[in-house]
């Protein structure tokens, strides 16, 4: 089955600051349980939750893999977003230095189909999109992933919108009923990049 797993990690470590947390990536977060790292980082997270884990110097979130394509950053540090998986051959890396995309590479079965930004130094040496996510993620963490003990502390959590997210998504979805009552014709692409882990 390989390994598909898909998130971010920030090089800050918001542990005791969830509000902070919460604050740079503009979205609610309700702790639903402990839960081990094992699980954490578990294959497939399921649609409607995250889990949170913090090592000494960073923050990893781990999400369903079509959250990527929403690109969350932190403005006051470095992010990676990542998808990453095996099955499917197809990964995606967004990089994010102080909240400015510098590197972002989508690649499905060896391919690369698109990127943006100056080559990192770290492509020298993983030049394909799998292995530099796991070396970016090593960067971020200023450690080895996978050095991190299966049974250390981690959270199921659910992200929550706020009030001025679902406005927009209430707009949006008016303007395109609006669109389509007035026959205006939508094109609806049949299957958008993210979806290749599907």
């Amino acid at each position: 089955m390989g390994f598909n797993i898909a998130g971010l990690v920030i090089n800050q470590n918001y542990e005791k600051d969830i509000n902070k947390l919460s604050q740079d990536l503009k979205w609610d977060i309700e702790i639903l349980e402990e839960i081990d790292f094992e699980t954490a980082s578990s294959n497939w997270t399921p649609d409607d939750e995250f889990r949170l884990h913090f090592t000494d110097k960073a923050t990893m979130i781990f999400f369903p893999h079509d959250w990527v394509a929403d690109q969350f950053k932190s403005d006051t540090a470095d992010t990676l977003n990542y998808a990453y998986s095996a099955t499917s051959m197809a990964f995606q890396v967004d990089l994010f230095r102080s909240g400015e995309l510098v590197r972002s590479i989508t690649e499905f079965d060896d391919e690369k189909k698109y990127e943006e930004g100056q080559p990192l130094a770290l492509e020298q040496k993983h030049s394909s999109a799998d292995a530099l996510t796991f070396a970016l993620i090593d960067e971020m963490l200023d450690d080895d992933f996978g050095s991190i003990d299966l049974s250390s502390q981690s959270y199921r959590c659910k992200k929550i919108l706020r009030k001025q997210q679902i406005v927009q998504q209430v707009d949006t979805h008016r303007e395109v009923k609006k669109k389509t009552s007035e026959n205006v014709k939508i094109k609806f692409v049949q299957k958008k990049w993210w979806q290749f882990w599907k």
